[in-house]
């Protein structure tokens, strides 16, 4: 038996595993990544990269590529025909990326691979994990191979991103057939002859069921339907072009002819949110942690914002650059979410096929749909809610304690998500915030105006400079001026070009920001005095890293 040490192991080479060991390997730590598949899967369930997805790839450096190479649809309709159109707009989420990205799975693994494969990193295939267990320091785990034989490979830390079929996950929770969903849909990728409206994605019901169309590159376009006439057929029968054609002609509005099927199957969903993301060394993110109706492309993302929000925590711990309590918070926020998440997709599913079940529903649904959307509110809600741009950790332990009282109304606050600010720098405007986020490392911003005493600017400097000095490696410091000139220096200044930091901040002179390496706010303090022990929750200094080594 074979003994091997890394300091992360993740399980599952599907896109929350290859994001989890990216962002280790970006911040510094090995890991290893394992996948029992013989190669990456040729079919995807997932199809959707939402904004708040691309904005955290963005900080990879790949979500220009992604972008190019998928099918930007600007939102959705969900009303029940043409004529009583209820459109979801994600122009509205304030991202960068104000729609839903169309791309296959299998294109998303490939892009994150690529960038596996360029900080030095690696997927090791056949190599199935049977069991772990934990010790005082160290998660032993039993893996075999492609010829059946085993070894054990020893790490500080395990990510169990191996999805529904996770091994380990069973232990920790449950997996049902959702009592909404009682049955199986029909999935197909097909290139579609006819007058479809290749915009939006758009989703039709009537009495025979509901049905998503989403357009995606190369012409071909998905068919996800929820045929109430055949749901009951178990999901191991064999599914036919002929059969989607049928289901197609009796649920859309307008004729079209589907042929030249990439994947079709049918599929039978499922409900899996564990109790816990975390025991003690071990940890679960994606589908080993939850599984959703797939309505509104949540599962994926889920899982990539979880990998995210996981790795950069455990790399900072293993570096010795963070107390190990900073990895309480990884439950504490991302399971939240994922019962959130849970309830979006129960609730639209919900509308969904019962707008499928009963006309009048469907009717009086629609209308109230069509009216609530015309309002920016609830646009506002919803674009945030789908695109999970609107995602924020301001219920978690340390953001209530963190959290400024009685901020400027809107503004934002400890646990929010930080917009991609504009900023200007010596050379000009299209300095962009998450540019700055993609060399690793928290960013500490402090915000001075013109009216702001040279002696207080003075201050902040010195103090900024000293604390950049202390977390070396971990902390850049920057100062943002309201007004004025930037400059260049041990601590840049840099002009708030379009006013955000002002307006979308509600910065006053003398505020200090902490900006999390996943684009969050981890506090915001008037009060320079109180920026060790705030930090300390967050960091500890360079010497640390020598220390724990």
């Amino acid at each position: 038996m074979t003994v091997h040490d890394t300091q992360v192991l993740v399980v599952g080479a599907g896109p929350t595993g290859l994001t989890a060991a990216i962002e280790l390997l970006r911040h510094g730590v090995e890991c290893v990544l394992i996948d029992e598949r013989d190669e990456p899967a040729r079919y995807s369930r997932a199809l959707v990269l939402q904004a708040r997805s691309l904005e955290l790839l963005h900080l990879h450096g790949l979500s220009d590529a992604i972008v190019r190479d998928g099918y930007l649809a600007p939102g959705f309709n969900f009303g029940a025909d043409d004529r009583t159109p209820a459109m979801v707009e994600m122009y509205h989420s304030g991202s960068r990326y104000p729609f839903m990205l169309t791309l296959s799975q299998e294109e998303t693994e490939r892009t994150l691979t690529a960038r596996l494969h360029e900080l030095g990193g690696s997927v090791t295939r056949e190599a199935r994990l049977v069991s772990a267990a934990q010790e005082r320091d160290a998660v032993f785990a039993t893996v075999t191979g492609p010829a059946g034989e085993q070894s054990t490979l020893r790490a500080r830390y395990l990510i169990d991103c191996s999805g529904s079929h996770s091994v380990l996950s069973g232990a920790y929770g449950t997996t049902k057939h959702s009592a909404l969903f009682d049955g199986t849909a029909l999935i197909a990728d097909v290139l579609v002859e006819g007058d479809l409206p290749r915009g939006f994605v758009s989703l039709h019901t009537n009495e025979r069921g509901g049905l998503a169309l989403l357009p995606f590159q190369n012409e071909y376009v998905r068919v996800i339907a929820f045929d109430l006439t055949k749901m009951g057929i178990s999901h191991r029968e064999p599914l036919e072009l002929a059969d989607v054609q049928e289901t197609v002609d009796a649920i859309v509005p307008y004729p079209l002819r589907i042929r030249e099927p990439k994947w079709i199957t049918r599929f039978r969903a499922q409900d899996r949110l564990l109790p816990s993301y975390r025991d003690r060394r071990i940890f679960f993110a994606g589908d080993a942690a939850h599984l959703y109706i797939p309505v509104a492309a949540q599962g994926m993302n889920t899982g990539i914002q979880d990998a995210f929000n996981l790795a950069w925590k455990l790399a900072y711990v293993c570096r010795g650059r963070a107390p190990e309590s900073l990895l309480d918070s990884y439950n504490d926020e991302r399971h939240t979410i994922g019962e959130r998440t849970r309830k979006l997709s129960d609730m639209l599913f919900r509308l969904f096929i019962n707008q499928a079940r009963s006309a009048v529903y469907r009717k009086v649904s629609s209308k109230m749909l069509g009216l609530a959307l015309a309002t920016i509110p609830v646009q506002n809600l919803m674009s945030g809610r789908v695109t999970q741009t609107g995602v924020n950790y301001r219920h978690t332990t340390l953001s209530k304690a963190q959290r400024l009282p009685r901020p400027a109304r809107g503004a934002i606050n400890a646990g929010d998500r930080v917009p991609d600010l504009d900023l200007a720098d010596g050379g000009g405007p299209g300095v962009r915030l998450y540019d700055l986020l993609r060399e690793s490392g928290y960013l500490l911003v402090g915000y001075a105006s013109s009216y702001t005493s040279e002696t207080m600017r003075t201050a902040m400097l010195a103090e900024l400079s000293r604390l950049q000095d202390r977390y070396a490696g971990s902390l850049r410091c920057f100062m943002v001026l309201g007004e004025g000139l930037p400059g260049s220096g041990e601590v840049p200044t840099l002009l708030d070009a379009r006013r955000e930091l002002l307006h979308r901040f509600g910065a006053k002179p003398g505020d200090v920001f902490l900006i999390r390496p996943d684009g969050y706010l981890a506090f915001r303090t008037s009060d320079p005095g109180s920026l060790p022990p705030l930090l300390g929750s967050w960091l500890r200094p360079a010497e640390a890293e020598l220390a724990s080594a």
